[in-house]
């Protein structure tokens, strides 16, 4: 409700200035320790083990013992442990490259590329996969080399 116009206004009732931040100039990439959105650096170098970042990558190994521990096929000398850390973090990568969080499809999609979602895979797979996801779950080397050899896939 309204003040009544016989009703004298205290110093304090007055409505205050309010302070404007001025809106800040237009930014561009320029230090050479910046990373470029095209995949790579400002001073024109690529380095290795540098990808997108991705929201919620914890999710994604939720999303992999929800989803994909019932549904994939392990045989002899893979651990659960190696392939859903793998697996996560394979999804993980695609969603970054989709600029996203990982959902279902990115797991999924990641299961088939190395033929978990086969009850029989060729052995010439299963020795490839087994040697690829050892020690997953450890390493986050293994797990970058399991992202850079299926980067071209990812889509």
């Amino acid at each position: 409700m309204a003040q009544p116009d016989y009703e004298p206004l205290k110093v304090t009732d007055y409505v205050r200035p309010s302070y404007r931040l001025h809106v800040p100039d237009y930014w561009t990439v320029h230090r050479p320790a910046d990373f470029c959105p095209g995949g790579g650096y400002t001073d024109g170098k690529t380095r290795r083990l540098h990808g997108f970042p991705g929201p919620d990558q914890g999710y994604a190994l939720k999303l992999a013992h929800d989803i994909l521990l019932p549904e994939i096929a392990l045989k002899d000398g893979e651990s659960k442990e190696d392939v859903l850390a793998g697996l996560a973090a394979i999804a993980t990568a695609r969603a970054s490259l989709l600029g996203r969080a990982p959902v279902s499809a990115d797991l999924l999609h990641a299961a088939a590329l190395f033929s978990f979602d086969e009850e029989a895979p060729a052995t010439r797979v299963l020795e490839k996969r087994r040697a690829a996801f050892s020690a997953a779950a450890h390493d986050y080397q293994v797990r970058r080399n399991l992202v850079d050899s299926v980067a071209t896939k990812l889509m």
